[in-house]
């Protein structure tokens, strides 16, 4: 049973810095030539019923264009032939003390970016249409926290199938520097990540490329773009035949400025644990200590078996839920007998994405603007709140803006909810659905919720 509590509405306004946040970069058609010889999935296709209750698929879309440049990455080897531990740590800590510098430089606007190299990246996406689904059901749009991947969202889905949630279909996106997607782009990803692509590049996808209507075929991996026309209709009046609900976690929760392009694609928007903070809150925000540790990790193993062994024995994922550590290990990893297995995030693009400072910001001012038509719900940690904004602030992040939102905070889950907690996260997101899109409740979701927060 997921229980559950809420931040009530402050009764005073903050009175504290605040940035203006940049106005969001246009998504414009990608030239043909990039598009010509588009590249092919990175791992062998997945049967299409390795999810019970789903059949499933990998895509490949462009990723939003123009770039916010700069680049290239360096290549940054996890560890050097004769180099003691010491060492390592020593070189590694290195580099990440220079994204550090050069992150915040980049953020003040002190780095002249280099010419765009007009290079595009893809998207790896999943479809997951769950087996004699009703085509009135809701569409679930998941993007994940840094250092995750698509498929960690994987138990969550299968537990609110089992729930009976309204779902006609969900897609899962990799970001444009993280699992399959990091594989795809390996050579065109920047040294610097700016995590607005990130709520630029689900909005691409929604406005450009997933189908108007769901489908019981399968579709092509390379999901072609779609006319102008329905670009126009989408703009002005929506899908005509969809419900979509984003569901987004800390980095991933950056979907929601995808309202900024087209909010009339978004009816509601779930943001759980996102990484939105005030400017005051930034020197407590701990993450320089996040960037040191994050680029001194592991990166490889002698196997996936070997892998999910050694994860588990670690304090940290032994938080996780058994079966999301098993979708990490499997759906995270490449292997070979060469290398054995590797994690298909960098070390290098999980760090320079915690060494972001300015989005968190812009995110948090600009939550109020979002259009008042767009449901939110915010899913918070019971148990830690320091990616938030911590006591002094994360009552006023989820009130950021009043209309037609509310939010509940998860019991015995810290920031990682949907890694930690996807059965109670699930729960939740079941009794949201139905109240938000209809239904009647079963006997299945035994929650305790705050009623005077829905």
């Amino acid at each position: 049973m997921a229980l559950l509590s809420s931040y009530p509405r402050p009764q005073h306004a903050l009175d504290i810095p605040t940035v203006v946040p940049r106005p969001p970069r246009p998504l414009t058609t990608p030239p043909a030539s990039a598009i010509l010889n588009p590249p092919q999935l990175p791992c062998p296709p997945r049967s299409p019923d390795s999810l019970k209750g789903f059949i499933v698929s990998t895509h490949l879309v462009p990723a939003a264009y123009p770039r916010i440049p700069y680049g290239p990455a360096p290549h940054v080897p996890s560890s050097l032939p004769g180099e003691s531990k010491g060492q390592r740590i020593a070189r590694l800590q290195q580099v990440g003390a220079e994204q550090l510098s050069r992150r915040a430089a980049f953020e003040r606007g002190d780095l002249s970016p280099p010419a765009p190299r007009n290079e595009l990246p893809w998207l790896a996406a999943n479809r997951y249409v769950p087996v004699g689904a009703a085509r009135d059901g809701v569409t679930l749009i998941f993007t994940h926290g840094n250092g995750m991947h698509k498929e960690t969202w994987e138990p969550t889905l299968r537990h609110l199938l089992e729930l009976g949630a309204p779902i006609a279909e969900a897609w899962s996106l990799d970001c444009a520097n993280q699992g399959d997607s990091a594989l795809v782009n390996a050579g065109v990803l920047p040294e610097i990540y700016d995590v607005a692509e990130s709520a630029r590049d689900p909005a691409n996808f929604l406005l450009y490329y997933m189908p108007d209507a769901v489908m019981p075929e399968s579709l092509p991996v390379h999901l072609p773009r779609v006319s102008e026309e329905e670009v126009s209709r989408r703009q002005t009046s929506g899908y005509r035949t969809r419900t979509v609900c984003a569901v987004g976690h800390s980095l991933g929760a950056t979907i929601l400025f995808g309202t900024q392009y087209c909010p009339r694609l978004f009816s509601a928007v779930i943001l759980v644990e996102p990484v939105f903070v005030p400017l005051p809150w930034i020197p407590k925000f701990g993450h320089e200590g996040r960037v040191l540790n994050t680029i001194c990790r592991r990166t490889s193993w002698p196997s996936r078996e070997n892998a999910f062994a050694s994860l588990r024995r670690s304090p940290f994922f032994q938080a996780w839920d058994e079966d999301v550590l098993r979708a990490y290990v499997e759906h995270g990893m490449t292997y070979s007998e060469k290398d054995g297995a590797q994690l298909k995030t960098s070390i290098y693009q999980e760090m320079s994405i915690f060494a972001e400072t300015r989005v968190p910001n812009e995110a948090w001012e600009a939550t109020r603007n979002v259009p008042p038509e767009v449901r939110l719900f915010w899913i918070m940690s019971g148990t830690d709140n320091t990616l938030s904004g911590g006591d002094a602030y994360s009552a006023h992040t989820v009130w950021r803006r009043v209309q037609n939102s509310s939010n509940v905070r998860l019991a015995h889950a810290g920031h990682l909810i949907p890694q930690q907690a996807p059965r109670a996260l699930a729960e939740v997101l079941h009794v949201f659905l139905l109240t938000q899109f209809g239904g009647q409740l079963t006997h299945r979701s035994p929650l305790q919720w705050p009623k005077a927060r829905l």
